[in-house]
């Protein structure tokens, strides 16, 4: 087997502009709180770039540096910390102080390109060392970004992107990174600038703030031992990516309709559907038993009064779908579970805050539950730093999660989508059987 190497050629930090007029400190919301005790997510943006590295580091490194600390400006916060208030101990809030940084890590790897931007199966062992540490276990003065820029000699980089799930969703994350993007290729208002205006939020009143306590009891009673990067277990699960064309969707929905002709299909839930059904036949659940499919549902624009869906933070909510298993793997299996997501999207109708008390307990309840995060809309391929579009983007967050599928938009192809998973190696072997069956069905 080959071995491979790794060598660090630059460890920096990359702050806003000297003298910047940044913001002020942004509290916590309870849509922040909410991710308290979730892992940072990490998305690595693979390019093209058949140079050597000396070439990277003259032509192409001080552009994303100096874009960086500009977009930082931009979207301040990230640039700071998650910190207790100077002015009162018992509130959270991000907040940039000087002297406050991302860090910023270069490394050379002499691997092969195309084998870790592919769709095909990949180790998740061989993805995690393309994203650098950011610091989980504290409770405070936590950092909220780092990036790592990893380059392959004569073949392409790679940008990895980590951030604190606390400080923002996924839509917020994208419209950072495509923000910087921009920057760096000299088109900064092809992107909005972030909102950070917190005063319209209404929240019901039992929905406090955290204490400078919640958060640390949250910390510590859920710390998870970390995994070595080259661990047997990494080595044991797969990074898979999945491709659906604007026909294959068609086709799904056509089934499905024919079905159950009263059951509302968006190519969103005709997706999910396929990915479910494929892998609670894969896992071979007992007919009998119950499974469930959470999903989350950008608030911006459903509360009342609406947020500007520029609103930089964590905006969603949890959404879920349940259904019996024979349902599912019957038949009309993708049918049960379209309608199964399309009632778990009901709900958002009484209001976005409907059931949050039972939020936690309606994932907590359910062994094994399969998970969906990003979204379509959210244009991951459109970020082009100068040197082309993305030729792969991956959440490597999804080696922590077996069983939870990130969905994007087709990068060749209008209406098409893509998503990734990561499971055990035996698993994805008979979920990718089971996806191409029901497609070919």
């Amino acid at each position: 087997m080959a071995s491979f190497s790794f060598t660090v050629l630059e460890q920096s930090a990359v702050s806003p502009p000297t003298g910047a007029d940044l913001g002020e400190p942004l509290p916590l919301t309870f849509f922040d709180i909410m991710w308290m005790t979730s892992g940072a997510v990490r998305r690595l943006f693979f390019y093209r770039f058949p140079h050597p590295t000396v070439h990277f580091i003259d032509s192409v490194l001080p552009a994303l540096k100096s874009s960086l600390s500009t977009t930082l400006h931009r979207f301040y916060p990230l640039a700071g910390k998650f910190r207790c208030s100077d002015e009162d101990e018992g509130k959270l809030e991000f907040r940039y102080k000087e002297g406050d940084s991302v860090p910023f890590t270069v490394v050379e790897y002499d691997g092969d390109f195309d084998d870790v931007s592919g769709d095909h199966g990949r180790a998740v062992s061989k993805i995690r060392p393309l994203v650098s540490e950011l610091r989980e276990d504290l409770y405070e003065d936590m950092p909220l970004l780092a990036v790592q820029v990893t380059v392959f000699p004569n073949k392409g980089f790679v940008i990895g992107v980590k951030i604190s799930h606390i400080a923002c969703d996924g839509r917020s994350f994208i419209h950072f990174v495509r923000s910087w993007a921009a920057v760096c290729r000299a088109e900064s208002s092809a992107e909005s600038l972030p909102s950070f205006d917190r005063t319209m939020f209404k929240f019901p009143e039992k929905l406090g703030t955290a204490t400078p306590g919640d958060v640390k009891h949250f910390f510590e009673s859920n710390k998870q031992p970390k995994k070595s990067t080259t661990s047997n277990d990494d080595a044991m699960f797969v990074l898979k990516g999945f491709k659906l064309s604007k026909g294959d969707i068609e086709k799904l929905k056509q089934r499905v309709l024919l079905s159950a002709k009263t059951v509302r299909c968006s190519s969103f839930m005709v997706t999910c559907s396929w990915a479910w059904v494929s892998l609670v036949k894969a896992r071979a659940y007992n007919a009998e038993r119950k499974v469930q499919l959470l999903f989350q549902a950008d608030a911006r624009q459903r509360l009342n009064p609406p947020v500007s869906v520029d609103y930089f933070g964590n905006c969603i909510r949890p959404c879920f779908a349940e259904a019996v298993v024979s349902d599912l793997i019957g038949e009309n299996g993708l049918a049960f579970a379209c309608e199964a997501i399309g009632n778990g999207i009901k709900e958002l109708e009484v209001g976005v805050f409907n059931g949050c008390d039972e939020w936690g307990n309606r994932f907590l309840k359910t062994e094994q539950p399969m998970a969906v995060t990003s979204s379509p809309l959210f244009r991951v391929y459109d970020a082009d730093f100068g040197w082309g579009r993305p030729v792969k983007v991956d959440v490597a967050s999804l080696g922590d999660s077996p069983g939870v599928m990130s969905l994007t938009e087709s990068r060749d192809e209008e209406g098409g989508i893509e998503f990734a998973m990561s499971l055990e190696e035996n698993e994805m072997a008979a979920f990718d059987s089971f996806l191409l069956l029901a497609l070919d069905g």
